[in-house]
């Protein structure tokens, strides 16, 4: 019976679009939100520059894997902050669920604030443009 139960919750998690999120550790994508404007990821599994004009901000943040769908990002760089916004650093979660192929819908979670928005988010390139694979490589030193 106990083995029967296990084989159920594994065959609701396998189709749950929650747990299918391949090929979101690296990549580009954009996230178009009525908060914030166009914001591009730049994502190398454990790293990812984000970036956004409106906001006038280029960052370095360090991230940690805690499923195949969500991350936390534990630490935060200003390489660029065109509007003083001071970012102060700070932990905050991830998550991502799949619509289709290339879109999910993220939800931001900062605990610290009680805040939670949702965006979405397209996958919009595998690779990462190599100006910002060298932001990453001198950020990391």
């Amino acid at each position: 019976m106990k083995k029967l139960f296990f084989v159920g919750i594994l065959t609701c998690l396998s189709f749950s679009p929650y747990y299918k999120c391949e090929g979101i550790k690296k990549g580009t994508f954009k996230t178009v939100d009525e908060m914030a404007g166009t914001t591009f990821v730049y994502r190398n599994d454990s790293v990812q520059i984000e970036k956004n004009n409106t906001l006038g901000i280029l960052l370095f943040q360090k991230i940690k894997w805690l499923d195949d769908c969500t991350y936390r990002i534990s630490s935060i760089k200003a390489i660029e902050d065109k509007n003083n916004m001071n970012l102060k650093p700070g932990d905050f979660t991830v998550r991502l669920e799949k619509v289709n192929d290339s879109l999910y819908n993220q939800i931001v979670r900062v605990e610290s604030m009680n805040f939670e928005h949702t965006s979405k988010t397209v996958k919009i390139s595998d690779k990462i443009d190599e100006k910002i694979l060298k932001l990453i490589k001198e950020n990391l030193k």
